[in-house]
């Protein structure tokens, strides 16, 4: 599933999740600020949101299979 959506506490619905992105997007924008001469601040703040799509999905990932990839790699006793 694409990383925007996630389950709210009932486990039952569906909400948005974009708290991440919208870090991602102030993160760059304040760091963008404090260098001088550059006015590209909105441009590096959609970077670093389509930066920010695969590395949570990348999380989601790992956190859904986490016992499937460590089983992989255990040793069979």
């Amino acid at each position: 599933m694409f990383a925007t959506v996630t389950y709210d506490r009932t486990e039952k619905s569906l909400r948005p999740q974009l708290f991440p992105y919208v870090g991602a997007f102030a993160g760059s924008v304040t760091g963008t600020a404090w260098e001088p001469g550059n006015i590209r601040w909105q441009q590096k703040g959609v970077q670093a949101v389509i930066t920010q799509v695969p590395v949570v999905m990348g999380i989601n990932f790992i956190g859904e299979f986490a016992p499937e990839i460590t089983g992989l790699f255990m040793r069979k006793h």
